[in-house]
């Protein structure tokens, strides 16, 4: 893996991350599959695998872990970080943070960040990851009488005083809603209560409008988008942005040429009931 410095007519010479030249064979681009991380877009994705144990607040799981994202300036607003919960293992309850971002080379390093991250917020949160459990099944006559000169031996006086383990404080959440990610505070009401103040004389300004010699019906500008959200809905302008992005994702608006995510930019999108 690495960057390609040189095409030959025979061989191509690649300096993988680690700053080391290599010679590979063209031949070898004909055989076998070739990843090409900036092709057409440089954007990427990092998977990172996290279990938990079970009896964990999955809620405060993906707070903590959308947390560790969206702290590190190198992850992407849009695409959104997501946390999907990925199944129910034998030890643990299995997540999968999902965060983009937009130079390849750095993502050795950028989880590596996340990691460091997460196990910080996992500490702060009171979450457990586990090691791996089983369960042993033992049969033989003697077993009981085992247990219970082993309870014997260790059994402890009434009058030896005993050691008082000390208390731990639980890690306690204010206000558990202000805390949630953005898109588990709005319902499907409040979204479609929003959208439709959106498309209201008071909401945004929904016109034809020209880029170059192209004219693009019934649009809306994302940076003049978000200027609304701010200022109607005390949004900030990176929580009127990830709304955006879950507007796009619901299906509710899109870019009219399909080429981007939702952006605090000069960009114009449109509400998919007003395709023609």
């Amino acid at each position: 893996m690495g960057t390609v410095k040189i095409i030959g007519a025979r061989s191509t010479q690649i300096k993988t991350w680690d700053g080391v030249s290599i010679i590979v064979p063209n031949s070898r681009f004909l055989e076998s599959e070739v990843i090409n991380w900036s092709h057409s877009d440089a954007t990427s994705a990092i998977r990172i695998p996290v279990g938990v144990a079970y009896g964990s607040d999955i809620k405060r799981v993906k707070l903590a872990l959308l947390e560790a994202a969206r702290n590190h300036r190198e992850i992407l607003v849009a695409p959104r970080p997501q946390v999907l919960f990925q199944e129910f293992g034998d030890s643990s309850l299995n997540f999968e943070l999902r965060v983009w971002l937009k130079e390849p080379r750095a993502q050795f390093r950028i989880k590596s960040d996340l990691n460091y991250a997460i196990e910080k917020n996992f500490e702060r949160y009171g979450i457990t990851i586990p090691f791996p459990q089983r369960d042993l099944h033992l049969k033989s006559s003697d077993f009981k009488q085992l247990i219970q000169e082993i309870s014997n031996s260790t059994e402890i006086s009434d009058s030896e005083p005993s050691e008082k383990l000390p208390e731990v404080s639980e890690f306690t959440i204010d206000s558990d809603n202000d805390l949630d990610p953005l898109e588990d505070r709005l319902t499907y009401a409040d979204i479609k209560t929003l959208v439709k103040e959106m498309r209201s004389s008071r909401g945004l300004s929904i016109q034809d409008r020209r880029y170059r010699l192209n004219i693009y019906p019934d649009c809306f500008v994302g940076s003049e988008a978000v200027n609304w959200l701010v200022q109607h809905h005390d949004y900030s302008r990176e929580e009127a942005v990830e709304l955006g992005q879950i507007l796009v994702e619901r299906g509710i608006i899109h870019h009219v040429l399909d080429q981007h995510t939702f952006k605090d930019s000069y960009l114009f999108y449109r509400f998919c009931e007003d395709e023609k």
